[in-house]
């Protein structure tokens, strides 16, 4: 099987097989309705360890939650919501939830535990995604992208945060969660996960690309309010490589 771990240079932009990515997440899904993950490890990616899936989404949680500043008045919109592991936390707390994601299967897992009136999930790309592809008429107040960039290439990529600022209210907040490369941009092609026992692509870039990409289209639409790392704790960011930072952006 083909496997590789490509570093780039600057302006080298190797891209990945978007059809096998879409696989690799259905796969997922499928994995969770047969029981063998849990809906967090579905979407965490840790199947042979549990406790440690817990851990992160706990910590994740209890990072971000607050930099939402939710008030129970929010419309938000969720991209990437898989399973719907951030919904659990969302339902009670915003007025209005869309969530969306590429994967129907993992849509499809989501709209199994939630049912409420304000919740709308709807299986969409991401470089798809616009108030008229969301059947949507107002833009959000709040913005949540977990993990989506990394399996992008750069036109998909582009044209999603193109979109990003007509989606976003006055005053409204775009909070990114993303793996960066800490060194040179890294992309995985179809590299086998032995945890996983599975096979996934992705594309691990730099801060200082993620950031360039962002600014460029948001075209002055956006700041750059806070970033710093996910995980304080080394047990909870054992990779070398590549580590999660998060973002957040004001519209203005």
């Amino acid at each position: 099987m083909k496997m590789a771990r490509i570093y780039s240079n600057k302006g080298e932009k190797p891209v990945i097989d978007q059809t096998k990515v879409l696989a690799f997440f259905e796969a997922r899904a499928e994995k969770a309705k047969k029981h063998d993950v849990n809906y967090k490890q579905a979407v965490i990616y840790q199947d042979k360890k549990p406790d440690l899936a817990e851990a992160r989404d706990q910590a994740e949680k209890t990072l971000l939650l607050p930099k939402f500043a939710l008030t129970g008045e929010e419309s938000f919109l969720d991209i990437g919501c898989g399973t719907g592991r951030w919904l659990h936390a969302l339902c009670e707390q915003v007025a209005y939830y869309h969530g969306i994601d590429a994967s129907n299967g993992l849509v499809e897992i989501a709209k199994q535990q939630f049912n409420q009136p304000h919740i709308r999930l709807t299986c969409l790309n991401a470089e798809n995604v616009s108030l008229d592809s969301l059947s949507e008429t107002q833009p959000f107040d709040r913005v949540l992208n977990v993990g989506v960039m990394m399996y992008l290439n750069e036109p998909e990529l582009q044209k999603y945060l193109s979109a990003i600022p007509s989606l976003l209210a006055e005053q409204g907040l775009f909070i990114v969660r993303e793996p960066i490369a800490l060194e040179k941009r890294l992309t995985l092609d179809l590299h086998y996960s032995e945890d996983m026992e599975q096979s996934y692509s992705a594309i691990y870039r730099t801060e200082h690309e993620l950031l360039e990409l962002m600014s460029e289209a948001f075209d002055n639409k956006l700041k750059l309010i806070e970033s710093d790392f996910v995980f304080k704790e080394a047990k909870l960011n054992h990779r070398s490589e590549t580590k999660m930072k998060y973002f957040v952006f004001k519209a203005y």
